[in-house]
């Protein structure tokens, strides 16, 4: 009985590259979905704002009134666990 020896395919026709190619075009498809995620989710922000702010001069004493009209604000004399917080409220 004579046996034939059959040549090897060099066909790039394996499991290997569909699963490769599966890979690549999932990987584009999700990249593509996240930048369409993140145009939307930034064109629905709003302009940050101030909201509100205020000062409190806790434990210090005034040591000079600035007038209201020439938008300055108060002068104050720092003593040993004194604190000035300053608070302000963004929003958007």
């Amino acid at each position: 009985m004579a046996q034939r020896v059959l040549p090897v395919s060099t066909d790039a026709r394996t499991v290997t590259v569909r699963v490769r190619t599966l890979v690549i075009v999932a990987s584009v498809l999700a990249g593509m979905g996240l930048v369409w995620w993140v145009l939307a989710w930034a064109s629905g922000m709003q302009p940050l704002a101030a909201g509100s702010g205020g000062t409190d001069p806790a434990g210090l004493t005034v040591v000079a009134k600035t007038p209201f009209a020439l938008g300055g604000t108060n002068l104050y004399a720092w003593k040993p666990g004194g604190r000035f917080v300053v608070t302000l409220d963004f929003h958007n």
